[in-house]
């Protein structure tokens, strides 16, 4: 079973904004038997691992968040939210299952990733490393874990001898969570499609159940991810434009 904790990080250590504070009330409110765990340098060593040290250097706290909630979920089990998630009903439902997530799906892009032949007919990518700009991944919002799982621990392990920033200086920011967390999940035979997938050691339901935008919000949904990361929004952006220059070029 997984455990009743919230995880969450926050290492900048500014004040919440209004709707952090609001998100943080909806946890207490839907999930008053929860117990609920800040990560910040107070209990992880940012200098531990290259990647979080280079990325919290830049004050690029997201980056540094992506490995921190894969450990503390691998360590401890729990939930984690990104600190922008709204709870809308309890998670109790989701406690037996290995691991958890939902997909991430965009119906503008996704189309278009198929026509261009990134899977075969059965949602299996045709390529042996990460893609971005797919229009399907799996959320990174709101991830769920029993301690010790063999799904979270392969996604920890990508960042093993990775740097944040790369040998010309520039940022390694290209390749996000949501990516990673896709492709891994092929090895424990994640299909490129959005819809319920019950698998060897985590299941990821479809994307309205933890709803990646605040207007995707439906009657099945348990959470929504409110995106206040401006971080995440230029790497959308980012993404989206690599993509366009691939196919152009």
């Amino acid at each position: 079973m997984i455990p009743k904790v919230i995880h969450f990080c926050w290492l900048s250590n500014e004040p919440y904004p209004d709707l952090i504070k609001k998100c943080i009330e909806s946890w207490k409110e839907k999930l008053p038997d929860y117990v609920i765990k800040k990560w910040d340098t107070t209990n992880f060593d940012v200098t531990s691992v290259p990647f979080v040290k280079e990325a919290y250097e830049c004050k690029k706290w997201a980056f540094a968040a992506d490995y921190i909630r894969l450990h503390a979920l691998y360590t401890e089990g729990g939930i984690y939210l990104d600190s922008d998630v709204r709870v809308l009903k309890s998670f109790d439902v989701f406690l037996s299952d290995p691991a958890f997530s939902a997909i991430e799906f965009n119906p503008k892009i996704y189309p278009i990733a198929v026509q261009n032949g990134f899977f075969d007919d059965k949602g299996n990518l045709l390529y042996d490393s990460i893609q971005i700009g797919l229009g399907l991944q799996v959320q990174a919002a709101v991830i769920g874990a029993e301690k010790g799982n063999s799904y979270i621990k392969s996604c920890l392990d990508y960042y093993v001898g990775k740097n944040f920033i790369l040998a010309d200086g520039l940022f390694n920011n290209k390749i996000i969570l949501p990516d990673i967390m896709a492709f891994y999940a092929r090895n424990f035979g994640f299909k490129y499609i959005n819809r319920e997938q019950k698998l060897l050691n985590v299941k990821f339901y479809v994307s309205e159940v933890f709803a990646p935008h605040p207007k995707l919000v439906t009657s099945k949904s348990y959470a929504i991810h409110c995106c206040t990361g401006t971080w995440r929004k230029k790497t959308w952006l980012r993404k989206f434009i690599e993509y366009i220059r691939h196919r152009l070029y």
